[in-house]
C-alpha cells in the first residue's frame, strides 16, 4: 500500500545531490508532429553540477503527497497484451542500466499512447540505492540489507517564450524565442516503492492533472489495470447529482447540501474507535446522508448504486479540501448566527427599550447566514 512516507522518502532523496543515487540517464524530446528525437545519455554524475541540480528538480517534482489523486499505485495486469514496457524495464534492471531497447520502448509508448500536443522532454534515470534500515521508532540506521534498483521516468512539457525586447549588459536588445522545460506533467517509478520495499508488480505513477491522468497510457502503455483518480470519482459524482436535478441552480445548492452532509458524516465516523481513513461510501451511506439533510431521494441512491457498481469511492474523495474548508466556514457562520439570534431575543426580553439594538443583531445574523 502506497503511503506518504514512501513518497516523502523518495522526494527528499532526489532533491539533493548528497542523497540521490542515480547512475545513468537518458533523455529525448518527443514532438507530437515530428516523432522522437534522442538527446543525450551517459553517467549521471558526469554532467555539470548545475545541470545535475536541474534534473534532480525534475525527479523530485515527479512525486506528490496527494495519494489516490496525483500519485497512484498501478497494478500490472498479468493478462494484458500490452506488457512490453514492463518486460523491457525488467531487462534494464537485470542489465544494471537503461538499455537502448527499454528507452526506445518508453519513448514509443509515451508518444503513441499518451495524449499530448507540442513537445515533451522525457528523462529516464537508473538508480542503485543501498536502502538504510529503519528502527521501530523511525530513526534511520547506517546499514541495511536491501538494495533497490529502479528506473524513474519524468515527462515534462517544453514550451516557448514570446519574442520581444530584453535588458542585457546595459543595452536593450531583441529577445529571441526560447524553449523552456516546465515541471513534470507525468512520470512513473518502477518498481513501485511501497512499505519501504520494491513492488515489481506495480508502478508508482504521477500525474499533474488528476482530471485527465492518461488512462490510455496507463492501460496500454504501462500494461496496468484501469484505475480512477479521486478527482475523477468526485467529478463523476457531481455529474450524477446534476443529472438527477434538472435545474442548474437547484443542482448546485443540492450538491452543496449533500457534500456538507458527506463531510459531516465522515468527520463523525472518524471519531469512533478504530476508524478507517479509507472508508468507502456505499449506497446505504448515501441514503443516511440524504436523510441527515432532510431529503429522501431514492432515484439518486439507485443512480449512485449503478454508477459505482464496479468500485466504490472512498468517502473523502467526494469532497475536496477546498470544499471541506468552505463547509467548516459555513458551520462557523451558522453557529455565530444562532448565538446572535439568541442574544437578540434575550436583549428584547431583558431590556425592551433596546429593541432597536436587538433588531440590528437579528439583521446582522441574517446577513451572516446569507453571506
Amino acid at each position: 500500500m502506497l503511503t506518504k512516507q514512501d513518497i516523502i522518502e523518495n522526494k527528499k532523496r532526489y532533491s539533493k545531490l548528497e542523497t540521490m543515487s542515480f547512475e545513468f540517464y537518458k533523455t529525448a524530446v518527443l514532438d507530437s508532429e515530428n516523432g522522437i528525437m534522442p538527446v543525450g545519455s551517459g553517467r549521471f554524475l558526469s554532467l555539470p553540477e548545475n545541470e545535475i541540480k536541474k534534473y534532480l528538480a525534475l525527479a523530485s517534482d515527479t512525486f506528490s503527497n496527494r495519494i489516490d489523486d496525483r500519485m497512484l499505485s498501478l497494478s500490472i495486469d498479468q493478462n494484458s497484451l500490452y506488457r512490453q514496457l514492463p518486460e523491457c524495464l525488467e531487462e534494464s534492471i537485470e542489465a544494471d542500466k537503461i538499455t537502448e531497447r527499454a528507452f526506445a520502448e518508453i519513448c514509443e509508448q509515451i508518444h503513441e499512447k499518451y495524449d499530448y500536443l507540442g513537445k515533451l522532454l522525457v528523462v529516464a534515470f537508473f538508480e542503485t540505492w543501498d536502502v538504510p534500515a529503519k528502527s521501530s521508532d523511525g530513526k534511520t540506521l547506517e546499514d541495511g540489507d536491501l538494495v533497490s534498483k529502479r528506473i524513474l521516468v519524468s515527462v515534462a512539457p517544453i514550451t516557448t517564450t514570446k519574442t520581444g525586447l530584453e535588458y542585457k549588459e546595459g543595452k536593450i536588445i531583441p529577445r529571441e524565442k526560447q524553449w523552456i522545460v516546465g515541471k513534470p506533467e507525468m512520470g512513473f517509478l518502477w518498481p513501485s516503492w511501497e512499505g519501504r520495499e520494491d513492488q515489481r508488480d506495480r508502478f508508482m505513477y504521477y500525474t499533474a492533472n488528476p482530471a485527465k491522468p492518461g488512462h490510455e497510457f496507463m492501460e496500454y502503455g504501462l500494461g496496468t489495470l484501469p484505475i480512477m483518480t479521486a478527482t475523477e470519482y468526485r467529478e463523476n459524482f457531481e455529474l450524477l447529482v446534476k443529472r438527477v436535478e434538472d435545474d442548474p441552480d437547484e443542482a448546485r445548492k443540492y450538491l452543496e447540501q449533500i457534500k456538507d452532509g458527506i463531510e459531516q458524516y465522515y468527520r463523525e465516523a472518524k471519531n469512533v474507535p478504530f476508524p478507517s481513513p479509507d472508508m468507502l461510501m456505499d449506497p446505504d451511506d448515501l441514503e443516511k446522508i440524504l436523510r441527515s439533510i432532510g431529503v429522501v431521494d431514492q432515484k439518486l441512491v439507485e443512480e449512485y448504486r449503478e454508477e459505482f457498481s464496479g468500485e466504490l469511492p472512498k468517502m473523502k474523495w467526494l469532497v475536496s479540501d477546498k470544499e471541506v474548508k468552505e463547509a467548516e466556514k459555513r458551520r462557523r457562520k451558522k453557529k455565530l448566527s444562532k448565538l446572535m439570534k439568541e442574544a437578540a431575543q434575550k436583549l428584547k426580553q431583558a431590556h425592551p427599550e433596546n429593541v432597536f439594538l436587538a433588531d440590528m443583531l437579528l439583521s446582522e445574523a441574517e446577513k451572516n447566514e446569507k453571506g
